[in-house]
């Protein structure tokens, strides 16, 4: 269904246009790959990778707290008597839920990050494209990975050029 709606919706701007075939000009950018290898894609990746080691390093601290309090309750069990091992199964449960919550709480910050930093990343490459377009008369820029666009030739695909302009413009 998604292949016809791309396929008539390329259509339908062919014939909004009203130019000839040899009027027509199309390409293919290939997003996904344009992000990861401009210098702002690159930068974002790092910066969030930075960021889940920061996130990560006291839950991954307080998860050995949390496997050193089983492993002491497992070989105290047999000598502790049944309410001190209460107590301690008790402090494990709550220590296991404060540890969910905070692996809870990291992830949606670092989703939030992710979709900040990307979210500019995308815009960039967004307006970098479109000045493409306009600059260089296309008619139509297709997203190569989308999956409407069953064949596209290496001839039509600028994805270099975006890559080369978003860094010349981001710095």
């Amino acid at each position: 269904m998604r292949y016809l709606v791309g396929f008539l919706a390329a259509l339908l701007i062919a014939g909004m246009v009203k130019a000839s075939p040899e009027e027509i000009k199309i390409a293919t950018v290939d997003t996904a790959r344009a992000g990861k290898e401009c210098r702002a894609g690159q930068k974002a990746d790092e910066l969030l990778r930075k960021e889940y080691e920061r996130l990560s390093a006291p839950l991954k601290r307080e998860r050995a707290e949390i496997d050193k309090l089983e492993s002491e309750l497992r070989k105290k069990a047999g000598v502790l008597k049944d309410e001190e091992a209460q107590k301690l199964a008790d402090e494990l449960k709550r220590r296991g839920r404060d540890l969910r919550r905070k692996l809870e709480d990291s992830d949606a910050e670092l989703q939030q990050k992710s979709n900040e930093v990307w979210g500019e990343v995308i815009k960039g490459l967004s307006e970098v494209i479109e000045t493409i377009g306009e600059r260089e008369r296309y008619t139509l820029i297709l997203e190569q990975g989308s999956r409407p666009v069953l064949y596209s030739g290496k001839a039509i695909d600028i994805t270099d050029q975006v890559i080369k302009e978003f860094n010349a413009k981001s710095g």
